[in-house]
């Protein structure tokens, strides 16, 4: 019961403010909105940062990831394996020297930037579309 006294209040300060200063409404929806704008185009350019940097990251660790794999002999093991198929008597020390040649850091460092690139840049694509239906 006290709930409903307090809406009647409001609804009647609500419609004396209106009387009393036309247009206040739309003042306020107004300033919402480019509240809204503002906010979006903040997380857009903050998210836009973020995928050219990981797309930059990214870019740079597949080429350490090339120069990683040069350096530690997995192609060669890989060549061995295709062109000597007797080599695979001995697949288990194979696959622990393979195990121990692959960079994993490099590896993992180059996922995460790339998954980081992918979140940023579909997150930038739906602020996108958000603001052109707010604007």
């Amino acid at each position: 019961m006290h709930q409903n006294s307090i809406d009647l209040r409001i609804t009647n300060m609500i419609k004396n403010y209106n009387q009393i200063l036309p247009g206040l409404e739309q003042d306020i929806i107004s300033e919402i909105k480019n509240i809204e704008r503002r906010s979006i185009l903040i997380k857009q350019f903050i998210f836009g940062l973020v995928s050219v940097s990981s797309l930059i990251s990214t870019i740079i660790l597949a080429l350490d990831i090339n120069k990683a794999f040069s350096l530690s002999g997995t192609r060669e093991y890989m060549s061995l394996i295709f062109s000597d198929i007797s080599i695979l008597t001995y697949w288990k020390e194979l696959a622990m020297t393979m195990a121990e040649t692959i960079p994993f850091l490099s590896l993992a460092m180059a996922l995460g930037a790339l998954a980081m690139f992918v979140w940023s840049a579909l997150t930038t694509i739906k602020l996108q579309v958000f603001k052109t239906a707010v604007i």
